[in-house]
């Protein structure tokens, strides 16, 4: 059983893109960051060389340790990237509730989201994503996180009941309640929407973060179930939006706008494919709304 530290960690931490708080850009964190940050070493076999002086009045620059916040939220990335609907940016966010330590053994408890962004209508928006209790093991040395376990503690899981309350039980030892509040998820929000408006920024497209829209309204409506899904079986017409607008979608670097068009008079569907930065259409598919056919 993991002793408990002698000073619980609680953390509430807004989002912060740097080295500190419990949000991170997906793109500045590779699969190799995602469980470990070693310490600056050298481990290759060449011949030693004399050290390189430093300039009078500078001091040698220390890589910083990656905290634990960062290791969780590198961690949730790593395990929900490519689970959900893709977007172009995934963020994640974390609040730690308990932490439990035995030797160089760590389980965290913490309530995080993961969330997938894209354009849709020109809009910045929430594609898809989860938010879950989970505990994390670690195995820690000086300057290293790594991950030795990831459990969603939540029946859909696949965890029974008593699964469940064996590892709930630490946590039930120290008398806490494992309750959230709407602040909490607030917050976690937060974390998340503050990486994706940084995306934004660096991409050039400064901007509000949206949920997404649920497209109620689009041309759908106008579609019998049976044209609807044999639209939908179709690999090209899958990439297009199943509403009256537009998504974006970057492929081999390029950006492209898918577009799709509701032609009420002839009843017909007009996909539209063009690169985003030169305008030229790539492509352009019609189809019959009642059959769910392609209109050569």
């Amino acid at each position: 059983m993991y002793q408990i530290k002698a000073k619980t960690i609680i953390l509430s931490v807004l989002c912060c893109l740097a080295l500190a708080g419990c949000s991170a850009d997906a793109e500045n964190l590779s699969s190799k960051d995602t469980v470990s940050q070693e310490a600056s070493s050298s481990t290759e076999s060449e011949a030693p060389s004399l050290p390189e002086r430093q300039p009078e009045g500078e001091t040698e620059q220390v890589p910083e340790k990656m905290s634990l916040e960062q290791a969780v939220v590198s961690a949730v990335l790593e395990e929900n990237r490519g689970k959900y609907f893709p977007g172009e940016y995934q963020g994640a966010g974390c609040k730690i509730f308990e932490t439990f330590e035995e030797g160089d053994k760590l389980a965290v408890y913490a309530l995080i989201e993961y969330i997938e962004y894209g354009f849709e209508d020109n809009r910045f928006v929430n594609v898809s994503g989860t938010r879950a209790r989970v505990l994390l093991d670690f195995q820690t040395g000086q300057d290293t996180y790594a991950l030795t376990g990831y459990t969603v503690l939540d029946p859909t899981s696949g965890l029974s009941d008593a699964e469940l309350e064996a590892l709930m039980a630490p946590l039930k030892e120290t008398g806490k309640e494992y309750l959230y509040t709407d602040k909490d998820f607030d917050e976690l929000r937060e974390q998340v929407e503050a990486g994706a408006r940084e995306y934004l920024k660096s991409i050039g497209r400064e901007g509000e973060v949206f949920e997404r829209d649920s497209h109620d309204d689009g041309f759908i409506s106008f579609r019998n179930d049976e044209a609807y899904n044999a639209l939908t079986k179709d690999l090209e017409i899958s990439d297009y939006p199943d509403w009256e607008g537009t998504l974006e979608k970057i492929e081999d670097g390029t950006r492209y706008v898918y577009q799709a068009h509701f032609n009420a008079e002839s009843n017909q569907i007009e996909y539209t494919k063009t690169n985003y930065d030169t305008g030229e259409t790539v492509e352009k598919i019609t189809a019959d709304a009642a059959m769910g056919e392609r209109i050569p």
